[in-house]
């Protein structure tokens, strides 16, 4: 017997969804779904067609044995244990019978084309299925495996042109298992871009806008459950009201968590939506700019200022957060320390930390799991493996590795940032990673041409950076610094990062197990306060795991001046000592006090110091 998967494959179609083209009409655009039934293969024509013609097409292609003429296009009756998935079989059947379109209809809402998954029903058949004398658009809707278990209804009038009221107050109906489900109304393609909406006439002036493939979700609350199509990334056309907004954004970061790249449309103005804007003026640049709007992609059309109240009306993106508080997404962010001083080390916790949706030395993944690509310059493959090593395993797909001996066994050389090929060829890794999280292990190993002190040679690799950050990934570059403990080389790199950390190393505090960094956030856009507090690093290697402990500098200098006051100093001699400021001093005296730690700091008496010295 012919399977229903030999019969997708051999029509070119997608076996995950079971959409394939039709041989009994000329098919530019899937539209046979064939499933198996619990008695044999099952197979319906969106498009029209019948199931004696698509089974005759099948058997000239030698598609169809005779073992397959046990094939039903609808399972039995009485499967349903529920009136409205009986109602939804009833009203898919009367749809796939129907040769009516809605034309009239869709153009009267600027829609030039309707998609053959659309039929018109006419009042007769909608009145007997439903009680509502009313003809009705129907849509079939598919569950995540591509099944169709429900059907979507829109009322029209008597002249099939304009919605209607039905039965029960509703301009649009479900009937059948809806949750989750999704009406296709283009397949997918693995090389374009998918459009999702909560309407079915938001998402066909979307289509038709962008030239992209589609479906409907049907309602902003069933966006939250889609499961959808394999797509180079998904875009969703949201309507301009909260809960449009509110649904896209829930949708976007579950998207953006499975590892998918996504991207939010909104139209400009509140309250509208897309079947508005294409009834508009220039709907084609209204599409762009709301996709440049979502990224913080730079506009081709002319600079507007704005006056103040005209300003604060506008709604911005807000920025997620990679890991809270330091890293947004998207973002620029750096890395420095003198060299063997624990910057890798460091990144490659990050990169596995946000790879896991897992937190790090106190910092959340508010979004959770995000993808991301580790750039490694300098180690080689075999150092990297072991240093992953030291790591639990990343979820499958959520961490991808370039390092300099991959290349090599690959008999290439890796892409040098500092010229125009080489950033193109890290444009196409990062492009076929899709990552939301690019890690540049170092500027020095991979920015490989220009002078380093020259804001000049600087300026393409800042202009390629923001280029990423517009196009909403985040990129954190490790640098050392220079003899002066400042970052080496032009100071301009600075002004773009949304973060930079400095971490240096205190011999003094580490032991032959571990070492001891202090962290300083020197740039901290956006946070502030004990949000950007300095902290002290404990990092060790012992066993089979890497181990990060971190604690607050402020309590790390409490217990400094604590045993120096002990020890007799004065505040301005530990201020010297410390190289802080005598008020700084002051600031953590009083907080001790204020904890109740006073005799933790009383001078010792000069007669004490002398017998300790005696018993020494």
């Amino acid at each position: 017997m012919t399977t229903a998967n030999e019969i997708i494959t051999k029509l070119g179609g997608n076996e995950r969804t079971g959409m394939c083209r039709c041989p009994a009409h000329h098919d530019q655009n899937p539209s046979l779904h064939v499933g198996n039934g619990r008695k044999g293969v099952v197979v319906r024509c969106h498009a029209g067609c019948s199931q004696e013609n698509v089974i005759a097409a099948l058997r000239q292609h030698g598609l169809w044995s005779k073992t397959s003429d046990r094939v039903r296009l609808r399972p039995p009756a009485n499967t349903d244990t529920n009136q409205t998935e009986r109602t939804a079989r009833k009203l898919l059947n009367a749809a796939e019978k129907s040769t009516g379109r809605p034309n009239d209809y869709l153009q009267g809402r600027g829609i030039r084309r309707s998609p053959p998954t659309l039929k018109l029903v006419d009042r007769g058949i909608m009145s007997a299925i439903t009680g509502t004398k009313l003809p009705a658009m129907i849509a079939p809707i598919t569950n995540k495996d591509g099944q169709v278990v429900a059907a979507h209804v829109t009322y029209l009038t008597a002249d099939a042109k304009k919605n209607a009221v039905g039965k029960n107050g509703n301009v649009r109906r479900m009937y059948g298992k809806v949750a989750g489900g999704l009406v296709v109304l283009q397949e997918s393609d693995p090389e374009k871009p998918f459009i999702v909406g909560e309407g079915i006439e938001t998402v066909l002036s979307a289509m038709q806008i962008s030239g992209f493939p589609g479906g409907a979700a049907l309602s902003a609350g069933s966006m939250e459950k889609l499961r959808l199509p394999r797509a180079r990334e998904y875009i969703v056309a949201a309507d301009n009201d909260e809960p449009g907004q509110k649904a896209a954004a829930i949708f976007a970061k579950q998207v953006r968590v499975k590892g998918s790249r996504v991207r939010i449309a909104l139209p400009a103005s509140q309250g509208l939506d897309w079947n508005d804007v294409l009834q508009g003026n220039d709907p084609e640049g209204c599409w762009q700019a709301a996709l440049d709007i979502h990224n913080g992609w730079k506009s081709s059309g002319s600079i507007l200022a704005l006056e103040e109240s005209k300003f604060m009306e506008l709604e911005f993106p807000t920025r997620d957060l990679l890991l809270d508080p330091w890293l947004p997404l998207p973002g620029l962010a750096m890395i420095y320390a003198p060299r063997g001083e624990g910057k890798t080390w460091l990144a490659g916790a990050i990169a596995k930390a946000v790879a896991g949706g897992r937190g790090l030395l106190g910092w959340k993944c508010p979004g959770g799991a995000a993808r991301v690509l580790y750039v490694e310059g300098e180690l080689s493959g075999r150092s990297v493996q072991g240093r992953l090593k030291k790591f639990r395993p990343s979820p499958p797909g959520m961490l991808h590795i370039l390092s300099r001996d991959t290349c090599l066994l690959r008999r290439q050389t890796m892409p040098n940032l500092g010229d125009d090929k080489g950033r193109q060829e890290m444009d196409r890794i990062i492009e076929q990673c899709r990552p939301d999280l690019v890690i540049i292990d170092t500027l020095s190993t991979m920015v490989r041409s220009g002078i380093e002190n020259d804001a000049e040679s600087w300026a393409p690799i800042q202009a390629w950076l923001l280029d990423h950050r517009w196009h909403g990934r985040t990129i954190i570059v490790l640098h050392h610094s220079g003899k002066s403990g400042q970052q080496r080389g032009t100071s301009k790199r600075e002004d773009v990062m949304d973060t930079i950390i400095k971490l240096k190393k205190q011999p003094e505090a580490c032991t032959e197990t571990e070492s001891v960094f202090d962290l300083t956030f020197e740039k901290s856009r956006d946070f502030y306060g004990k949000a950007a507090e300095s902290m002290r690093l404990r990092f060790s290697t012992e066993g089979d795991r890497a181990k990060w402990l971190a604690e607050p500098m402020r309590d790390v200098q409490a217990e400094k001046v604590r045993e120096m006051l002990k020890g007799g100093m004065k505040q301005k001699d530990i201020a010297r000592e410390m190289n802080v400021s005598p008020g700084r001093v002051s600031q953590i005296v009083k907080e001790i006090r204020e904890r109740g730690d006073e005799r933790a700091i009383s001078r010792r008496s000069r007669s004490d110091r002398v017998r300790e010295r005696n018993r020494l």
